[in-house]
């Protein structure tokens, strides 16, 4: 019976040891290390804080606000850097930039990390800030102020003034290229034909001067003839009366014509012309020589009937109306 007892408690004592020992290896540790322990004043160095703990754990770093003690200032603090190690564990890294304008050999307490009930602390660092050395040597010499230092070259400090002007010279070269091209085309451009700012009935009626002279249906060319009589009517009624004639069918303009009240005194001239012209073109039609006199004269009481004369200032009127300013100042004078 004794040595039953005695082998339950053995096999009790290795249970707890295997429930112990896995326990052990799941704890939270905390390491605390610095770049570099020796300082001059104003030099700068990183503190860093590594946790291993398990993953998913909830812990409580350590904060930082400005200092980390009395003398030794924080610059700044790193994103929290986090790796995942084998066995379902996790290691935490956060870097602390710090500096010292003090000369001193600073003890830094250890950090702590709270992990649920239990606190897990660090070692204590040590921080050595020292001035600069003077010159042993010549102790008692006063050397000037150094001169100022020039930064290191950076492109992008520049970017700007390099941008502008170029902008600027590109713009310049636009503007001429614009300005020449501008020249050239207005050099190009054809000035207005007088012969534009001659009344529709003046044109048309030139034009059926040439046809009368040449009589070219006396040489027997009767389609010819009639081709340009018809386009002399049709330009001057497209003039005349704003009417797209040249691309009309003779039906299409004559039922056009019709709803033109100027133009009802023409449309039995126009529509013989047209139907004789029609004629000829289409359907070889040779018409007497009467005819051809006969539809020139309607051409011409068709321009003759519709013409509308520009009107022309006077030139009585205009020295009226410069006379009349000259007798006001004389009135004046006289007063």
């Amino acid at each position: 019976m004794h040595s039953i007892s005695k082998r339950i408690g053995l096999f009790f004592v290795v249970v707890l040891l295997m429930c112990v020992l896995p326990a052990k290896g799941e704890q939270t540790y905390i390491k605390a290390s610095v770049d570099s322990a020796a300082l001059l004043i104003g030099q700068q160095t990183r503190i860093h804080i590594d946790v291993t703990t398990d993953q998913g754990k909830v812990l409580q770093l350590p904060v930082f606000g400005d200092t980390i003690m009395n003398g030794v200032e924080v610059i700044g603090i790193d994103k929290l850097d986090t790796t995942m190690l084998d066995n379902q564990r996790m290691q935490l890294r956060q870097s602390v930039l710090v500096t010292s304008f003090d000369s001193a050999l600073y003890y830094i307490p250890p950090f702590k990390v709270i992990d649920g009930l239990d606190t897990v602390y660090s070692d204590p660092l040590a921080l050595k800030v020292s001035t600069i050395p003077l010159d042993q040597v010549n102790p008692d010499e006063i050397y000037d102020i150094k001169g100022v230092w020039k930064p290191a070259f950076v492109l992008s400090d520049y970017l700007l003034w390099i941008i502008i002007p170029l902008i600027i010279i590109l713009l310049c070269v636009a503007a001429y290229f614009i300005y020449k091209y501008m020249k050239k085309r207005n050099e190009g451009r054809k000035v207005i034909a007088p012969e534009k700012l001659i009344p529709p009935h003046e044109k048309a009626l030139t034009e059926l001067n040439k046809i009368k002279e040449e009589k070219i249906w006396s040489q027997g060319r009767t389609k010819e003839y009639y081709t340009q009589l018809t386009d002399v009517l049709r330009v001057y009624i497209d003039e005349r009366f704003h009417i797209d004639a040249m691309e009309m069918t003779t039906s299409e303009l004559l039922s056009y014509i019709k709803g033109v009240p100027e133009a009802q005194p023409i449309l039995d001239k126009l529509k013989s012309i047209l139907s004789v012209a029609d004629l000829v073109k289409f359907a070889k039609y040779v018409p007497l020589f009467d005819e051809n006199e006969s539809s020139l004269q309607n051409a011409y009481l068709i321009v003759e009937s519709t013409k509308v004369i520009p009107k022309v200032p006077d030139e009585d009127e205009n020295k009226e109306d410069d006379s009349a300013p000259n007798s006001e100042n004389s009135e004046t004078k006289d007063e």
